[in-house]
Parts: structure tokens; C-alpha cells; sequence
């Protein structure tokens, strides 16, 4: 007779019969924390953790649901970020992009937002050869190039 279980997760062999259960247990390894506030960076691997953080921290009631895509917590970013004054770098490039959890100023747009993943906790680039995931395509590079030897061709990543 085989075992109950269908999942097994292979950073600590630790055993799930409900897909769902595996994917959230996966969270614990990876880092990724989906669902977001929006009153605050706060993000939260589980859904209860955020509706308690909520509830203690900010004191709403609020539809927890629309909470749970990262689209939500990048347009909650987009709101929280302001322009500066115009900063300049020592490039002389203007730096017209501030955070405004942290107000570190930035060159580009894009900068900016990849900046911001480190306080949402987001993680949009995932391996395709285990679940560990990077909130920076170049980490991720990284992580194949070193971890997935044996599959690393640095002529096709194409994503």
C-alpha cells in the first residue's frame, strides 16, 4: 500500500496530500508573500496573517479577497510613489523617480519598480527547475547558473 500523501516538499521532505496545502508550505522556502496591505508594505504569506495584521494594525474592515493578486500591491506601490525634486546622480542623469516608503531616488520608472519589490516582498521571476524565485531576473541568472548547472545555457534565457 502506498503513502497517503501526494506532495512531498524536497527542501525538508515534509508531506502534503492537498496540492493547496504543498503550494502554501512552499512559501516558507521561497519567501513569496502574495498577499499585500493597503494601508502599508506589509505583505503576508498567508491570508489570515494579513487579516490579523489588518484588523490590529489599521483597525478596517476590508474585502480581503481583492487582496490577493500582485497587480493589487503594485498599483498600492504606484499610489505611495511620488516624484521628487529631481536629485541628480553622479552620472548627472536626473533622478525624478522616489520611493516613497523609503524615498530613495531613481533614474527610470523601471528602476523605481524593480526597487519597490523589496519592500512588497514580490518575487516575479520564477526557476523552471525548482520553486525558488527572484525579484530580479540577473538574481535569478544567478540561481540556474549555479544551482541547475547542468541546464544553464546563458544563450537561451529568454525569459
Amino acid at each position: 500500500m502506498g503513502s497517503p500523501y501526494r506532495f512531498t516538499c524536497h527542501h525538508c521532505s515534509k508531506n502534503f496530500y492537498h496540492k493547496n496545502d504543498f503550494r502554501k508550505h512552499l512559501r516558507v522556502h521561497t519567501g513569496e508573500k502574495p498577499y499585500a496591505c493597503p494601508y502599508c508594505p506589509y505583505r503576508a504569506a498567508v491570508k489570515a496573517r494579513l487579516r490579523s495584521h489588518v484588523k490590529t494594525r489599521h483597525d478596517s474592515d476590508l474585502n480581503y479577497n481583492a487582496m490577493t493578486n500582485t497587480d493589487v500591491s503594485l498599483q498600492l506601490i504606484q499610489t505611495w510613489t511620488g516624484n521628487s525634486a529631481g536629485t541628480t546622480s553622479s552620472s548627472g542623469r536626473r533622478r525624478d523617480h522616489t520611493c516613497f516608503i523609503c524615498s530613495k531616488a531613481f533614474e527610470t520608472r523601471y528602476k523605481l519598480e524593480r526597487h519597490q519589490r523589496t519592500h512588497t516582498g514580490e518575487k516575479p521571476y520564477a526557476c523552471p527547475h525548482c520553486p525558488h524565485r527572484c525579484n530580479q531576473r540577473d538574481n535569478l541568472k544567478a540561481h540556474i547558473a549555479s544551482r541547475h548547472r547542468d541546464c544553464y545555457d546563458p544563450t537561451s534565457f529568454d525569459f
